[in-house]
């Protein structure tokens, strides 16, 4: 059936099969409200259109849309990640360096000292002295200001001070 021979208020199928209802008749066109995208299209009166029988469409009959809706709906019943709960990190090799960066009176050498004195866990076989230049750079690219003195003591300060 032609578009020009469809009943305003009434659903049809596209010729691509999605569900489409007709509003009105504007010119030489008609206008179809997609289900799909929910919006007017505008198209010829010769514009072929598919009766509609009941609730489905040769959409929903198509193996690939059943397999997707069937992936989709395990998908959902998963727990959402924003409630997933993550585990408290504890004492983070940064949250170690950070504080001596922000004091300003201590060497890279003098930070290394410092921390390994602590004995801490986290810091076992790591190499401090890269880690160290690697949060100052990490703050450098941030905007923040990484000065080292004459006698080479490190401070990290906020950018704008």
């Amino acid at each position: 059936m032609l578009a020009k021979s469809a009943i305003v208020g009434m659903k049809y199928l596209s010729k691509n099969g999605t569900p489409v209802t007709v509003v009105e008749f504007k010119d030489d066109k008609v206008i179809l409200f997609s289900e799909i995208t929910k919006m007017k299209i505008p198209v010829s009166q010769n514009y072929p259109l598919k009766a509609y029988e009941g609730t489905r469409s040769p959409l929903d009959t198509d193996p690939m849309r059943e397999k997707v809706n069937a992936l989709m709906s395990s998908v959902s019943t998963q727990t959402p990640i924003s409630t997933v709960k993550s585990k408290p990190r504890g004492e983070t090799l940064a949250s170690i360096i950070d504080p001596y960066l922000f004091e300003g009176n201590k060497t890279v050498a003098e930070i290394v000292k410092a921390i390994e004195r602590r004995k801490l866990p986290i810091t076992e076989g790591k190499e401090l002295s890269s880690n160290i230049r690697a949060r100052m750079v990490a703050y450098s690219r941030k905007g923040w200001k990484v000065e080292k003195s004459k006698d080479k003591k490190v401070k990290v300060t906020e950018p704008g001070k």
